[in-house]
This record gives structure tokens, C-alpha cells and sequence, in this order.
């Protein structure tokens, strides 16, 4: 699916897809109209391109979510623009001098496929987890959306369609994780 709208629309609309905990959260149209504005200024009328984050948040907190598409690599340019827009609502935050449309938190989150080979770049991501980033790989999130929602998922396999092929994926990809392996090594292939 393309980066945007898709992945970042289907997130918008299912934060918990990412924490089960944001199940509650709410589309920050404000906070993304204020990075966009400080971002891209530059932007001349009629430019198509979209910023690679949304907002959402509570009352309280408010997450800046980077979303790179499955299969891009990110580096320390990428790492640079997510501080940067957590750090531009950070200031925001501090300026508003209104206790009531202050945030207690204002948390970073980038969704990637890896790592870029770059020096330094280990060095940074560490430093940004420390500082309270979370930067999950596409598999590690849907992987604990699967653990954490099984139950869910095989009621909906029981009332969907035997013959949706989505459905016919999360039961081929359960009976994978629960059988045996039956891997024949390279030298048993040959075996007599």
C-alpha cells in the first residue's frame, strides 16, 4: 500500500494497530497544522507532497507517528526530521503558558524496515529511545498486534468468508508459528 494515504489513514483511524494502549487517542489536525506550516513553508501552491507523520493524542500527550512504507530503510535524516518536529511541539508546548491546552507529553514514534547503513546511526537511535522515542520496525509492530490480538482475530476468521484471502493469510501464518518444522537441511535432501 502506498506510505500516503494508506498506511498513514489506516493508522490515523486504528492507533492501537501500533500500542494498544492508544485505543483512545484522537487525530491531531492542530499539532500537524503547526508542523506543517514550520516544515514546509517552502512549499510552493499546487505541490502534491505530504509530510510522512500524524498526529494523535489525548488531553494529555500528544504523539508525533513518522511512518516510512515496509521496505524503506531510515537513517539519520530521518531520525533529524522526527526530532525536529517532536522538538518544534515541544517548544510550542513550553510557549503556550495555557495550563489547560498544555501537554504533559509530547512523544515521538517512527515505523521503519530497518536500518540504513550509516555511521553513527545506531549511536542516535540509542540516544533517541533513552530520550523516550519509540522506533519500531513494521515486523516487531505487527507482530505484537497479532500476539495481542489473537482471540480477536480468530473470531473474526470464524464470521468472515472461508474463501477472503486475508483471512485464509493470518490462518496460514497461524498454522506456520504452531507446527513443527519440517525443514529438510541441505544435506538431508540428498540423503538415501
Amino acid at each position: 500500500a502506498p506510505e500516503k494515504p494508506t498506511m498513514q489513514d489506516l493508522l490515523r483511524e486504528h492507533p492501537w494497530i501500533i500500542d494498544p494502549m492508544w485505543q483512545l487517542l484522537h487525530h491531531e489536525r492542530s499539532l500537524e497544522t503547526v508542523l506543517r506550516e514550520t516544515f514546509h513553508s517552502e512549499v510552493s501552491e499546487g505541490d502534491q507532497r505530504r509530510l510522512d507523520f500524524l498526529c494523535i493524542g489525548d488531553s494529555s500527550t500528544a504523539i508525533v507517528v513518522e511512518v516510512k512504507r515496509p521496505g524503506d530503510k531510515i537513517g539519520l535524516k530521518e531520525l533529524g526530521q522526527l526530532r525536529g518536529y517532536v522538538n518544534t511541539l515541544r517548544d510550542r508546548n513550553e510557549k503556550a503558558g495555557n495550563f489547560s491546552t498544555q501537554r504533559s507529553q509530547i512523544l515521538g514514534v517512527m515505523i521503519h524496515s530497518g536500518l540504513k547503513d550509516e555511521p553513527g546511526i545506531n549511536s542516535e537511535l540509542q540516544d533517541m529511545v533513552k530520550s523516550g522515542y519509540r522506533i519500531s520496525p513494521w515486523d516487531h509492530l505487527l507482530e505484537a498486534a497479532e500476539r495481542l490480538h489473537r482471540d480477536y482475530l480468530d473470531v473474526i476468521a470464524e464470521r468472515a468468508p472461508q474463501d477472503d484471502p486475508r483471512i485464509q493469510a493470518i490462518q496460514r501464518d497461524s498454522a506456520t508459528e504452531t507446527a513443527p518444522s519440517t525443514d529438510i537441511g541441505p544435506d538431508e535432501d540428498n540423503a538415501e
